[in-house]
């Protein structure tokens, strides 16, 4: 699946590409993969039902129903009918939701990378991106920027997570015996202070990028 990995996974959130509301997909081409991918998705019952090794469970009633056979701790990862209906819909919509990011990613390009406090995101040769998003780094304090863009509307977004090792989840964990690092890791310390996001939603119109672009200018012009 894909060019460099087996599996490849996306999120079905309300303000992603493809949206079910919630959730997420995992895809692959290999078949033993996909079985075990079913299998943590429903409780870590049993991936394959058929199989005639169902004995080898001596803790187990010979006649218990093979189905609920728990292989693995699992967990419910199952989503609605509905769900699946709006993620059939949006997936004949994909390419024409992918333009309309694209467009919204090159007039913001356009309209704010002229201002010399403000990095843009740049394109890889040969990648073709569907933006989420439109990632900006400030190279000024943060946090006045963000207050005057929510202020006037414009909903904004750290760049999750930055630096990984800054959060709590990780206080605990100790270098050299449960991780190694890199460098300095100046790069992730920086994005996590002085990085964000802003939408590229294919839902804007030029009004409201027009918007964006003259609350940012606002800031700047102050």
């Amino acid at each position: 699946m894909g060019s460099f990995g087996d599996v490849s996974i996306t999120s079905f959130h309300a303000a992603h590409i493809v949206s079910m509301g919630v959730g997420g997909g995992v895809f692959t081409n290999d078949k033993e993969i996909a079985q075990r991918v079913r299998m943590y998705r429903d409780w870590g019952r049993q991936a394959d039902i058929n199989k005639s090794e169902n004995t080898k469970h001596r803790t187990l009633p010979g006649d218990y129903n093979p189905r609920f056979i728990y292989e693995r701790i699992g967990y419910n990862f199952q989503v609605l009918e509905l769900q699946a209906a709006m993620g059939r819909v949006q997936l004949r919509k994909t390419k024409q939701i992918k333009e309309a990011r694209k467009k919204n990613y090159e007039y913001l390009r356009d309209n704010l990378g002229y201002h010399p406090d403000l990095i843009m995101p740049e394109i890889l040769p040969g990648a073709d991106v569907c933006w989420f998003s439109f990632p900006i780094t400030f190279t000024g304090e943060r946090g006045p920027l963000l207050k005057h863009l929510e202020e006037k509307g414009i909903e904004t977004r750290p760049l999750f997570s930055g630096q990984i090792l800054a959060h709590p989840a990780y206080a605990h964990l100790k270098e050299g015996r449960d991780y190694r690092k890199s460098g300095s890791l100046e790069g992730a310390e920086y994005i996590t202070k002085h990085s964000f996001w802003i939408s590229t939603h294919p839902a804007l119109s030029r009004s409201d990028l027009d918007y964006i672009a003259d609350t940012f200018d606002d800031f700047f012009n102050e």
